[in-house]
């Protein structure tokens, strides 16, 4: 799966006009191991029931005040980028799934975004 993250991000960097500088960086994932642990050790509070997996069709467990474990580690995964791309000064950062599929439009779509 690393791998095949890795060339697809070589493939968009070859793609991108010169105009934009593209570094990518591998963040690593918070896993719903690691939820459990900073649950347990006091440094991650959560206000809501944490579970396992969904017993009824998502998102019905939101109604009932319960997120998935893997819920929260996307969202601290997320929240881990941010603040790895704040930390060394970057303007402007996509943050983006190991498992996505670009297109080969991505890069001037990319372009285009950045002048908003």
């Amino acid at each position: 799966r690393r791998e095949a993250m890795e060339h697809r991000f070589e493939e968009l960097q070859r793609s991108v006009p010169p105009t934009l500088t593209m570094q990518v960086m591998r963040v690593p994932a918070v896993t719903a191991e690691d939820v459990k642990a900073m649950v347990l050790n006091g440094t991650l509070s959560v206000a809501a029931n944490l579970i396992e997996e969904c017993i009824v069709a998502c998102p019905m467990h939101h109604d009932r005040g319960e997120l998935l474990l893997s819920e929260v580690a996307v969202t601290l995964s997320h929240l881990r980028a941010i603040d790895l791309a704040y930390s060394i000064g970057v303007d402007n950062a996509l943050i983006l799934e190991d498992d996505i599929h670009t297109y080969r439009a991505l890069a001037p779509d990319l372009v285009a975004l950045l002048q908003i």
